[in-house]
């Protein structure tokens, strides 16, 4: 006869249990940070198998090598998104080597064009350190690169003419001046656009949904708005502005949103959204529209109250950073709306 556990056993397996559950838990929460990280990442993000066949990419990856969708990026071998394939060569081998590469080399997007990227890449392993894969990371650094080409360029002709012109003292103090100007102008745009770069990684506070303007429904929602409104980024999925408005205010809200559509206005104050857990939360925000899919979208750009921000240098400081994000993000609305078919946000 089968002997039953006492109490205290019992008690001891469910403390077991519960551990085991807590343990998975935060290990599943984890995983989820780090998914986050990954996909919204400014670089782009790819992995691959140990034969280095890509088998997962990022957002940015699809943007900056100019594809539409994930499934038609990857499965494809690493060499393929290089200039001149041979040129891969070299990294993979590294990488087996020392399990790092950092470097730069011309890749090639789908469309043939060409840009220079600066990446770095790991050997992925697994618990028992066998590899399994790689990681890399890469950013488009073309500008970055003909800057620093035409400083090169600038100081190349700036020492030659010293030379030529020794003896016109005078004319040569003017043309140094004038190119040492239009030196410092170049490394100020090199400098510009490493902080635009460093910006968009760190990413924006304010709150971005983004709804179809027909149905009204939410297509897509960033971080900073899940926490603003309480909700889940797939809890938001499966609402529309009728499920965040008091239902009292939805006249105007409606109002509001089909303005929105028809183009006559863009920023709207006082605006009462309603939180998971029915308290309200008073913002004011921006909104513009974009086409994705063939269906016009709007995207909302939400700046909560606070009283810290109650001044006016704090509100204007906040428009100013949303009208900035704004023209961005409508900027790659123009350059890949004809390329892109299954995207969520740039």
């Amino acid at each position: 006869m089968t002997r039953k556990p006492t109490y205290e056993e019992l008690e001891q397996r469910v403390r077991k249990l519960e551990k085991e559950a807590s343990e998975r838990k935060l290990l599943e929460n984890e995983l989820i940070l780090k998914s986050i990280v990954f996909d919204m990442s400014i670089a782009a993000n790819s992995t691959a198998d140990k034969e280095g066949v890509i088998n997962y990419v990022n957002l940015t990856f699809l943007k900056m090598w100019g594809y539409e969708t994930k499934e038609e990026a990857t499965g494809n071998p690493v060499p393929h998104f290089f200039q001149n394939p041979d040129d891969a060569i070299p990294v993979l081998e590294a990488l087996n080597k020392s399990g790092f590469w950092r470097g730069e080399f011309k890749a090639k997007r789908k469309d043939g064009s060409i840009f220079i990227s600066r990446g770095l890449a790991s050997v992925v392993r697994d618990e028992a350190g066998h590899q399994i894969g790689y990681y890399s990371a890469n950013i488009d650094i073309t500008e970055q690169k003909q800057a620093e080409d035409k400083i090169k360029e600038l100081n190349a002709t700036l020492e030659q003419r010293v030379v030529e012109r020794t003896i016109e003292l005078e004319a040569t103090n003017k043309q140094l001046k004038a190119e040492i100007t239009e030196r410092k102008q170049a490394e100020e745009t090199l400098k510009e656009s490493e902080e635009r770069y460093r910006t968009l990684f760190e990413g924006a506070a304010e709150g971005l949904l983004v709804a179809d303007i027909e149905t009204k429904q939410f297509k897509y929602a960033n971080p900073a708005m899940c926490r603003m409104l309480g909700y889940t980024e797939k809890e938001i999925g499966r609402l529309s502005i009728l499920d965040i408005h008091p239902k009292e205010d939805m006249e105007r809200v409606t109002s509001e949103f089909e303005a929105i559509g028809k183009g006559e206005t863009e920023l709207a104050q006082g605006i009462p959204f309603l939180r998971k857990d029915g308290t309200l939360m008073y913002a004011e925000h921006q909104s513009n529209q974009y086409v994705d899919r063939w269906k016009k979208m709007q995207r909302r750009f939400l700046h909560r109250h606070h009283p810290a921000q109650a001044g006016r240098g704090g509100v204007a400081a906040e428009r100013r950073t949303a009208s900035s994000i704004i023209k961005d993000l409508a900027c790659g609305d123009i350059h890949h709306r004809s390329r892109r078919k299954d995207r969520v946000l740039e």
